[in-house]
């Protein structure tokens, strides 16, 4: 047992992070975290409405995962809940789309799914991008994302700082990747001269960079509910079924179709 006091003492000045990891030995507590106070924004899954606007981002993969994260967007608080994951290896575009559709299609989408830019890289064989050959199979839009990363982790931090993002804290994939992203430790940063993080554990925190990006620089301005409501009055470009595109009047086809999928 030890005497009365220690571990105030030897805590004391100490951050919570040196707290969780030299006193009460949490696996989340690596130096160098790339989001080293994710822990504080998982939530208890609830029963997420029907109505929220859904966000989504996705990092296509062969032999490295396929991932995604599927997000809501509660319209009185604008706070996006990240509530569900797909994390497979070593499938087929034809099984990815099989088990995400079911995923998409019931929900109505702020904006269509963001995803790695690299989906728009044409095949040196058939001359087709991935991003049109994945809607052709699935039926599912991709909207590549800017892939800038420092830009893209700052913005993800700013809408953690905001209290802009929570996320269910049964998402076991993304749990252990967030716990596992991070930087070099210091004695060999003088070898990474972007200081961008390790190329590791970063499926799903790609694929929350992603979605993450083309949202308003400023967390405190991202009102979901208004900018919805703005896709009534406009005419936008819409992908349909088969992969062709073409131009709507959102006033009179809205009820039908939303960004591409069809509710």
């Amino acid at each position: 047992v030890l005497p009365k006091g220690t571990i105030e003492r030897i805590s004391a000045g100490k951050s919570e992070r040196w707290k969780r990891k030299y006193l009460w030995c949490y696996l989340d507590a690596r130096e160098g975290l790339v989001y080293p106070d994710m822990i504080k924004h998982y939530v208890e899954p609830f029963e997420i409405p029907k109505e929220w606007r859904r966000l989504g981002g996705y990092d296509p993969g062969i032999s490295d995962p396929t991932a995604m994260v599927f997000a809501a967007v509660d319209p009185k608080t604008d706070i996006i809940y990240i509530y569900d994951e797909y994390y497979v290896r070593d499938q087929t575009i034809s099984y990815h789309g099989d088990r995400l559709r079911g995923r998409i299609t019931p929900y109505t989408w702020l904006r269509p799914i963001a995803s790695d830019p690299s989906v728009n890289k044409r095949s040196q064989e058939t001359g087709i991008t991935y991003k049109n050959y994945f809607k052709q199979v699935t039926g599912i839009t991709l909207l590549p994302s800017n892939n800038d990363i420092l830009y893209g982790l700052d913005k993800v931090r700013d809408y953690l700082y905001q209290g802009k993002i929570k996320v269910f804290n049964s998402l076991t994939e993304f749990k252990r990747e967030a716990a596992l992203y991070s930087f070099l430790a210091p004695d060999d940063r003088d070898k990474n001269v972007n200081n961008k993080p390790i190329d590791k554990d970063n499926h799903l925190m790609d694929c929350l960079r992603y979605m993450i990006v083309p949202l308003p620089n400023n967390p405190s301005e991202f009102k979901p509910s208004f900018r919805q409501d703005e896709l009534l009055r406009k005419r936008v470009h819409v992908g349909i079924g088969n992969g062709t595109n073409r131009t709507v009047d959102k006033s009179k086809e809205y009820g039908k179709i939303v960004y591409g999928f069809r509710r």
